[in-house]
């Protein structure tokens, strides 16, 4: 076979062996390259992780060439996109495989364990009149529904809580294979198990995936490894993993792949997931620098609103279901001092912000540097005091900002807030941030409003009040 047919034709099929060293010899060009793209000619730095979980960095920089960077990599990166996809689509029809398994191609760590699955299934020959083989036998395999899904479970939990830990208690890492690779393996694993005996339904595939997931979940509440917030923040990314790993494995059982390569393909996934840890961990990339601002419109001059940016009084208890589940909220906020320098505290309910004071434009923009920071919210759980390790030195607010704008007779109130996030994917992190930051901006610009606006509507004078606050007990 000619090599441009190899690469650039979809049609035909080709072997596992085939298929496994094109796709490293390819990967090694392609990583060649973006390293020599980034480093020699835009002298900017790249991880290795990028190919686990691409971060995007690109996006949200301000960099005069980003968009050359960005370019040229797109370009660098179709012909090795379409090659990609010309080879999975040859070794899927040659393991008579669906076709639709392509769109993994794009889903960040699950196409790794495609591709691992599909280096190891043999390849089957087309035939008129296939003979049906019966399954292997595996006495250890129950026939029951009830009981093979036990089986099935109970494996793929021990899998989730033994990653869980090793990953959470003994290496204090949140990574994107504990969020994304285990998940996969452990709906492949349950699906793969409950079907050996006999094939199951797609509902039951899931179901016994699902079930995996909750029962983990539940351990890891019950033995104080994580809480009820964590948990459900992480659920959605989990659920989506999962379902995509026992799709796979309910796939294998339909086409009879396992009764020539079944056990191989199980085989392979579990490898993987050490594999991907030990790839992650052994690669160092910076936290990516986020920005989150919220406005709202205030029915008073800035002179007013000012006075009530720089501190305010006690807020009401919250009534939004997340803050009540434990993640911090603004109570009020207090300064000590005047002008550059002048230290705010910013009181949360789970400790004290302390921001010096960097730029004191009154009444146009008040801008303050974060140098201490409570944690980011206290765990729901039965036990007292739960302080898994990524409340600690994962979610980093750096600085913000208030920017007042004269609007006719009020004023436009603009709070931003920089942060960055350890936790990977940060992507998926960030949709998370992003949204928690802006409901607490939101929070302490309505108490902004109120205060400001009653103190038009009534007409009496806050000026001592506000200074009061700032001078303190004395």
């Amino acid at each position: 076979m000619k090599i441009w047919q190899l690469l650039f034709d979809p049609r035909g099929m080709i072997s596992r062996l085939s298929f496994a060293l094109a796709a490293i010899f390819l990967v090694a060009i392609k990583i060649t390259g973006d390293f020599a793209l980034a480093r020699l000619l835009f002298h900017r730095t790249w991880s290795l992780r990028e190919y686990l979980f691409p971060h995007l960095a690109f996006l949200f920089d301000n960099l005069p060439d980003g968009w050359k960077f960005d370019a040229v990599l797109l370009l660098w990166a179709a012909p090795f996109a379409w090659i990609g996809l010309t080879l999975l689509v040859k070794r899927l029809r040659s393991a008579r495989a669906p076709i639709p398994l392509i769109l993994l191609f794009f889903v960040p760590v699950a196409k790794f364990f495609l591709f691992a699955i599909l280096c190891v299934l043999p390849e089957r020959v087309y035939e008129a009149r296939t003979p049906v083989l019966p399954p292997p036998t595996r006495r250890w395999a129950p026939e029951s529904s009830l009981a093979s899904a036990g089986l099935a479970v109970f494996c793929s939990t021990a899998i989730g809580i033994g990653f869980s830990l090793l990953a959470t208690e003994r290496k204090g890492a949140y990574l994107s294979w504990l969020f994304l690779g285990l998940p996969f393996l452990m709906g492949f694993l349950a699906t793969w198990i409950h079907g050996l005996a006999r094939p199951r339904t797609l509902r039951q595939s899931f179901a016994a995936a699902y079930l995996s997931l909750a029962i983990t979940g539940a351990i890891l509440l019950s033995i104080a490894a994580e809480g009820v917030v964590c948990l459900q923040m992480a659920a959605p990314i989990a659920l989506c993993e999962a379902t995509l790993g026992a799709w796979i494995a309910h796939l294998l059982h339909r086409t009879s792949w396992k009764s020539c390569g079944g056990s191989s393909s199980a085989v392979a996934a579990c490898v993987t997931l050490p594999l991907l840890a030990l790839f992650e961990a052994g690669t160092n990339i910076s936290p990516t620098e986020f920005a989150v601002t919220s406005q709202l419109s205030i029915n008073a001059p800035p002179e007013i609103v000012w006075k009530h940016v720089i501190s305010f009084h006690e807020l009401p208890p919250p009534h939004e279901w997340i803050f009540r589940l434990g993640v911090a909220y603004p109570k009020r906020a207090e300064i000590d001092g005047r002008g550059v320098g002048a230290l705010r505290h910013c009181i949360f309910s789970t400790g004290e912000f302390l921001e010096p004071v960097t730029v004191w434009d009154e009444p146009k923009r008040l801008a303050f540097d974060v140098v201490a920071q409570p944690d980011p919210l206290s765990e729901l759980s039965p036990y007292r005091n739960l302080r898994p390790p990524h409340l600690h030195g994962y979610f980093n607010s750096h600085r913000g900002e208030f920017c007042l704008y004269r609007k006719n007779s009020g004023t436009l109130l603009l709070g931003t807030t920089w942060y960055s996030n350890r936790m990977e994917p940060q992507l998926y992190w960030k949709l998370w941030s992003d949204a928690l930051i802006h409901r607490i901006h939101i929070r302490v610009l309505e108490q902004i409003k109120l205060e400001a606006e009653t103190e038009i509507i009534h007409g009496f004078d806050s000026t001592r009040q506000s200074e009061d606050r700032l001078l303190g007990p004395q």
